[in-house]
Formats: C-alpha cells, sequence, structure tokens
C-alpha cells in the first residue's frame, strides 16, 4: 500500500471508499483544518516488500479553520451519496452556535480530471 502523505496523522482520520475507484482520507489537523488525501485505486502500487514501494497518497483538500470557523472540531465517519458528493458527519460548534457542540454534516463535491482527484467542501 503506498504511503500517508507527509503530515497526515495516523489517528483521529477516517477513510471512504468512493465507487471502488479511490480512497479518501479525512483528517483534522491540531489547528482544527480539514484535509483530505486521496488513494487512487487504478494507479496503486502493490509489492510483498514495504521498501518497494515508493508511491504516496497525496492531498486533494485542505480547508482551513478561519475559512470553515468549526470549534472543537471532531470528524466521526464518512459515507459517498447518491450523487457522488462525501458527506461526513462530525461534532463542533459553528459561529453563533448556543449549544457547546452538535452534529454537523459537511458535504464534499469530488472532481476526476487528468488523473487527479479534487475535492471542494460545499458551503
Amino acid at each position: 500500500m503506498p504511503k500517508l502523505p507527509p503530515g497526515h496523522p495516523i489517528s483521529c482520520n477516517i477513510c471512504v471508499n468512493y465507487l471502488d475507484r479511490a480512497i479518501f482520507s479525512f483528517t483534522v489537523d491540531g489547528k482544527l483544518n480539514i484535509k483530505a488525501a486521496f488513494l487512487d485505486l487504478k494507479f496503486m502500487q502493490t509489492a510483498n516488500d514495504k521498501q518497494e514501494i515508493t508511491q504516496e497518497m497525496e492531498w486533494c483538500l485542505e480547508r482551513k479553520q478561519e475559512d470553515h470557523k468549526i470549534d472543537r472540531f471532531h470528524i466521526k465517519c464518512a459515507q459517498v451519496m447518491n450523487d457522488g458528493s462525501i458527506a461526513v458527519v462530525a461534532r463542533g460548534r459553528t459561529p453563533g452556535m448556543k449549544m457547546q457542540v452538535t452534529t454537523i454534516v459537511l458535504r464534499f463535491d469530488v472532481d476526476y480530471v487528468a488523473n487527479k482527484w479534487t475535492m471542494k467542501m460545499r458551503s
């Protein structure tokens, strides 16, 4: 299996199989930035000896906390939706919210162009 990209934590992440075409790994870093990396299953390297694998997963999304403004943020699970987007269930506190935390569902649109996966968080 390819390596995680530099800076990808090995805890506090969730993965989702995207239509048997790619694996997306979502994570939230220490600054509460949302990041996602992809593993394109069509081009995945495999080998019996891990030293033979040079491929790394690539980042396809980074959304800064200053942009999404969710505090006390933690991701829980993800699911591919009928329209091809990905829904990520999380907990957190949005600006102006009176409760300490609540359940949040974030939607991400996925695109594949020139053998490259990209993702954008819906508003």
